[in-house]
């Protein structure tokens, strides 16, 4: 249950309404950090897709320009205590599970589904169809905008994802080799 775990280190405002937690932590293995974030995110309703030790915190002082006007990220100091597996135990069956590790993924066998079934990663997908097809950059950012009006700043969301569909459409000749996505709409 979340209300048993230890009170966190820092508190991130990094949206409107919207914060991350930060525990400082010892003793975690990565396979065993990521697990710990797997169960927080779910036990919270979070999204379990931002759970990876390598992902980059918004950084405080700075704006977010997902928002119109910008929100600017501020961060609240607590203590400085570190933590340890044991301190979490409500997550887990059992603390020592976290330090266990991971037994190594087996590589994905020739033709398996590759494909992000967010609702971002399919936008993506699309993108990188409408690419191969010839729409124009303006018309995949309208499209984008129009389908995804939940996002807090559509446009932005719709250049970005545009963005990035482009680099990797720059550096895999067939995109459709690896990023599989179902036909454009018409």
């Amino acid at each position: 249950m979340l209300h048993d775990l230890p009170h966190p280190n820092f508190i991130l405002n990094t949206s409107p309404h919207k914060y991350q937690t930060v525990w400082k932590v010892t003793g975690f293995t990565p396979d065993s950090a990521e697990m710990l974030l797997r169960a927080l995110a779910r036990d919270a309703g979070a999204d379990i897709a931002v759970t990876d030790v390598a992902r980059v915190l918004r950084i405080p002082s700075f704006d977010n320009h997902k928002y119109t006007p910008p929100h600017q990220v501020t961060a609240h100091s607590y203590h400085s205590n570190r933590f340890t597996a044991a301190a979490f135990p409500a997550l887990i069956d059992a603390p020592s599970i976290l330090l266990r590790p991971t037994p190594p993924t087996p590589p994905r066998q020739q033709g398996a589904d590759r494909r992000d079934h967010s609702r971002s990663g399919v936008d993506f997908g699309r993108t990188i169809g409408w690419l191969e097809h010839g729409v124009s950059h303006d018309e995949i950012v309208h499209r984008l905008m129009t389908e995804r009006p939940d996002k807090p700043n559509p446009e932005y969301y719709a250049r970005r994802t545009l963005q990035n569909a482009l680099r990797a459409y720059q550096f895999n000749p067939h995109p459709t080799a690896q990023f599989q996505h179902p036909a454009p709409r018409r």
